[in-house]
């Protein structure tokens, strides 16, 4: 599952998949992924796995969400999705 959704947001990113490291939030590694690449990603991801993510699951506001997501986490929470 990691390895699938780091794919997904390399290819929205447009960067190798082994240049995301996996516990480092999207914004904070050298590409810097913004607020518009994390809705791509997760509309992507929904799309991908043919689940919804509601916003409150994420983060309180768009910045928490920026501020903090992993493809860890990201892979965490479609996990959870895939299980209900």
């Amino acid at each position: 599952m990691l390895e699938q959704v780091r794919k997904i947001a390399a290819d929205i990113l447009q960067v190798k998949p082994r240049d995301i490291a996996a516990d480092v939030p999207l914004s904070k590694q050298k590409f810097r992924a913004d607020d518009l690449d994390m809705v791509e990603i997760v509309m992507a991801l929904e799309e991908a796995y043919k689940i919804e993510i509601p916003d409150n699951e994420l983060g309180r506001d768009n910045r928490e969400i920026v501020s903090t997501m992993s493809v860890r986490k990201l892979a965490e929470i479609v996990a959870q999705k895939q299980s209900r």
